[in-house]
């Protein structure tokens, strides 16, 4: 009887969680689009230049690609070995759940979806904390030059200067460990030797696996691909936005793009509401109010955006996973 219950207890909360998140998302949508007339903004949408679509669409899949690049360039001779199919469905599934499931999630899936590895999954993780890390360093960046030369908003100088300070600080730590790897690996060591054997005993090899992943950067051909498809990944992310406002006839640059790109992350980064609904309309809506638009054609703007950043990768990542078991049962078959 209490097995049963325990089940029926598991199936509900296996509902209950997404049906909530649901809820929520739909109250917090209402709550953002009343009073704008949808319309004006439907009107608007049909009237969008199908050219610089087309160019978001691929900036997009650009942006999806070098990601994926970057992780097979940390993961090394593993990477090489796991291949292209694998390590984008892992990517873009992982992408997928993070986006429409609260808690970065999506990170665990990307352990499992790339299987078991010579090295281990904590090798793995290891690569993934450097990638967040890396592009924690570049949004620093990014801020800076924004706060440099461009117009930048009041309400967003604080956050601008808390990311400056961090990237910094993340940046050299992160250079501190790739040189000093060994010294690194001395001082855990002794570090771990404090803790009770059996704790010491369980993470150590994990621990000293996730800092395997630090000597992928010591190599100047990965270190190099590293580098440049994290270029690439922050410039794609600024073209995205920069294409739906010529797509929408918008007389704004490449500045505009820049900082609804900002808006964008630190509020969606703030409010993790599933899928960004309503949260990612009202922040570009936000973003553009900068530049004097008003909610109709910022509206539009984070419809048309959201639709491509949010709707190509899902179905990129939907396709790739019917993929990815076809061949695992292949595989198994």
């Amino acid at each position: 009887m209490q097995r049963k219950r325990d089940a029926i207890a598991r199936i509900r909360s296996s509902w209950l969680h997404p049906v909530l998140w649901g809820l929520f998302t739909g109250v917090l949508g209402w709550a953002t689009v009343q009073g704008i007339p949808w319309s004006a903004v439907w009107n608007a949408a049909q009237q969008a230049n199908w050219f610089w679509l087309a160019v978001a669409v691929s900036s997009v899949l650009v942006n999806n690609g070098a990601k994926v690049w970057r992780w097979r360039a940390l993961l090394g001779e593993e990477g090489e070995r796991l291949g292209w199919g694998t390590l984008a469905t892992g990517h873009l599934v992982g992408q997928l759940i993070n986006t429409f499931v609260p808690g970065r999630a999506g990170e665990i899936g990307r352990l499992y979806l790339v299987g078991p590895t010579a090295r281990g999954r904590s090798f793995v993780l290891g690569t993934i904390v450097l990638e967040k890390v890396l592009d924690l360093v570049a949004l620093g960046v990014v801020f800076g030059v924004s706060v440099l030369l461009l117009p930048f908003p009041r309400w967003l100088e604080q956050p601008s200067v808390q990311a400056i300070l961090v990237a910094v600080g993340v940046g050299g730590g992160l250079v501190a460990a790739i040189m000093g790897q060994q010294k690194l690996a001395q001082l855990l060591q002794m570090a771990g030797e404090r803790l009770p054997e059996r704790w010491w005993r369980w993470g150590q090899p994990r621990l000293f696996a996730m800092l395997e992943s630090l000597q992928i950067l010591r190599e100047s051909r990965h270190a190099s691909q590293v580098v440049v498809t994290t270029m690439v990944v922050w410039w794609t992310m600024v073209l995205n936005n920069y294409a739906v406002l010529r797509a929408l006839r918008l007389p704004f640059g490449f500045d505009a793009a820049l900082i609804t790109m900002l808006v964008l992350l630190v509020g969606t980064s703030l409010i993790p509401v599933p899928g960004r609904i309503g949260v990612f309309e009202y922040l570009a809506m936000v973003g553009l109010g900068i530049f004097g638009t008003d909610a109709v054609q910022g509206v539009t703007f984070g419809v048309l955006l959201h639709a491509v950043v949010i709707g190509v990768p899902t179905v990129l990542a939907l396709c790739l996973l019917v993929w990815y078991v076809a061949e695992q049962h292949r595989a198994g078959g």
